[in-house]
């Protein structure tokens, strides 16, 4: 369990890998941030690289669980994909920089740690892809579609955010969750000709 100080050491890091990039922080970069020696920085994480995985790691596994619940919802297939889309871009939102810097330094992990990631993700997008398939089976969604490519193209469209979003922007996170899903549930509803 994180104490507050691990969580201000966190906070910190994830400030400082979004503005300078995780190769170009040091250790001692974060220790000046929050004060501290840079020896006594090693009493609360081992190395930069698990300060990266842990930069992301809470605000992921909580949004997983946040889907699943969805997932068991009787809501209805369009409903699940605009709240999934919401519930996504509302933990980029409370959580940025964290997810900002996730997406940007992702594949500065080592390759087991990828790996555990890539496990994860694997996860996430099964639940998006479930919905998906729900649609389908329902008649609410095409038939067509390949539900595969469908789940990464919305994950995609959702995480490019990190390219463009500004935390007070000209939209709210609502606005843009809200045009994200239109454009979406526009391609994939069922239409009666």
């Amino acid at each position: 369990m994180s104490t507050p100080r691990t969580k201000e050491i966190i906070a910190a890091a994830a400030k400082l890998f979004k503005a300078k990039g995780y190769h170009a922080t040091t250790i001692q970069d974060v220790a000046d941030e929050v004060g501290m020696l840079k020896g006594s920085l090693y009493y609360h994480i081992k190395s930069k690289e698990e300060l990266l995985y842990l930069v992301t790691k809470e605000p992921i596994r909580e949004l997983i669980e946040r889907q699943k619940k969805l997932m068991e919802s009787d809501w209805s297939p369009q409903q699940k994909i605009l709240e999934f889309i919401r519930l996504h871009l509302r933990a980029f939102d409370e959580n940025y920089p964290h997810m900002f810097v996730f997406l940007q330094e992702k594949a500065s992990l080592s390759e087991p740690v990828q790996a555990e990631v890539a496990g994860i993700h694997f996860r996430y997008e099964a639940l998006l892809e479930a919905i998906l398939h729900q649609g389908v089976d329902g008649g609410h969604f095409r038939r067509e579609l390949d539900l595969k490519m469908m789940a990464f193209s919305i994950l995609g469209m959702c995480n490019w955010m990190f390219k463009w979003y500004s935390k007070g922007g000209r939209l709210t996170i609502e606005e843009i969750g809200h045009h994200m899903a239109e454009i979406i549930l526009n391609g994939i509803t069922t239409r009666i000709l």
